[in-house]
């Protein structure tokens, strides 16, 4: 999605005051806003509206309460939008943006309707908050565009990155851009703690081999949210995998509830597919139903929940999925639950397992279905 008008220079008026024409100081804009705030190095709001254009430097800018718009430029930089509706533009650099609050030490919450812009660079982006060492709470509807470049987290409400707990489920909307890119439709807690939140999230990864895209929530003790129906599009050169719901990020984490009836589409790469969550512990598990088509390449799909290193159905929850391969040698692997599963063109093979309704077509191995 291309980018409203970014940061440039307002034409200057010139004044006749019987000497020679002279050009005013041009005012820097963003986002098609008068800038009201300008600076480098450390840059703050205030409590009200404001408009704050950064340096080319590495700037840290907090626009604290209010809608601001923020204009970052280039550098790496970190941006914080503060509380409010905010619009944060990062520019060229490897930014991290967080729309909401950031804590170095404590909690970090907030929950404003954002829009972040990583702009080119290998951004860390969350659309709420961002926690060191605390809890992180919030989940605002949220837009997010990485823009090129690597982005590893993009994260669509909070993030305890130091192990803490991470709360959030807006329904966001987030777009990786071209890069090989991590995107979170809600809240994560990737070491240590758990996460909650499960919105209904729209996340397209955009170009790149090695996207991977989680629907929902991610953490280590647990991962809770039901109800989260997710668009999750690989893009059309495919990605590396797509979950449709959490994800337990160790081992010998805990467990994960709660589930939404997702749509995942796969593209033209070799892909792992997955309808649920990824649990290490499936004591208790969830199902919804979901349609997921690989499109092309020699795709793995799994229509419930897998264990965690993705490679075999666990559980009980079984949901009534539409499973299609698309082109390419798939393996289509229904779970419980009454399926269907279409292999597509070439050479494919589909397992029922233990569904009792299950039906195949275009399967050249069909393994328990009735």
């Amino acid at each position: 999605m291309a980018r409203p008008l970014t940061t440039g220079l307002a034409a200057a008026a010139l004044l006749f005051l019987g000497a020679p024409a002279t050009a005013a100081a041009a005012q820097p804009t963003c986002l098609g806003q008068t800038a009201t705030i300008t600076g480098s190095g450390t840059v703050t709001g205030t409590p009200g509206n404001d408009v704050i254009v950064a340096s080319d430097g590495a700037d840290v800018v907090d626009g604290r309460g209010g809608n601001d718009l923020i204009c970052a430029l280039g550098g790496a930089d970190h941006v914080i939008g503060g509380s409010g509706n905010d619009r944060l533009d990062g520019g060229a650099g490897n930014d991290s943006m967080q729309g909401d609050a950031y804590a170095a030490t404590g909690d970090a919450v907030g929950g404003g309707n954002d829009v972040l812009y990583g702009g080119p660079g290998d951004d860390n982006i969350q659309g709420d908050n961002k926690a060191e060492t605390g809890d992180a709470t919030g989940g605002g509807r949220d837009r997010i565009y990485g823009g090129p470049g690597d982005d590893a987290h993009l994260d669509g409400d909070s993030l305890a990155f130091g192990g803490g707990e991470a709360t959030g489920g807006g329904a966001d909307h987030i777009e990786g851009g071209p890069g090989n890119d991590g995107l979170l439709g809600d809240s994560a807690s990737p070491f240590g703690g758990s996460a909650t939140g499960a919105g209904d999230d729209v996340l397209l990864a955009g170009p790149g081999p090695e996207d991977n895209v989680i629907g929902d929530s991610e953490g280590v003790t647990g991962a809770h949210g039901n109800g989260g129906d997710d668009l999750i599009d690989l893009g059309g050169d495919g990605g590396f995998f797509a979950l449709g719901d959490h994800n337990i990020n160790s081992p010998t984490g805990g467990r994960a509830t709660g589930a939404g009836n997702d749509h995942i589409r796969g593209g033209a790469t070799d892909e792992i597919l997955i309808g649920e969550s990824s649990v290490p512990d499936a004591s208790q598990t969830a199902a919804g139903h979901d349609l997921i088509e690989g499109r092309g390449g020699a795709d793995v799909i799994f229509g419930d929940n897998v264990n965690f290193d993705a490679d075999t159905t666990v559980g009980t929850a079984g949901g009534n999925d539409a499973l299609r391969g698309g082109a390419g040698d798939d393996r289509i692997f229904a779970g419980p639950g009454a399926d269907s599963l279409d292999g597509g063109p070439h050479t494919d093979h589909c397992d029922g397992q233990t569904g009792t309704a299950d039906s195949a077509t275009r399967c050249e191995t069909v393994v328990g279905v009735p």
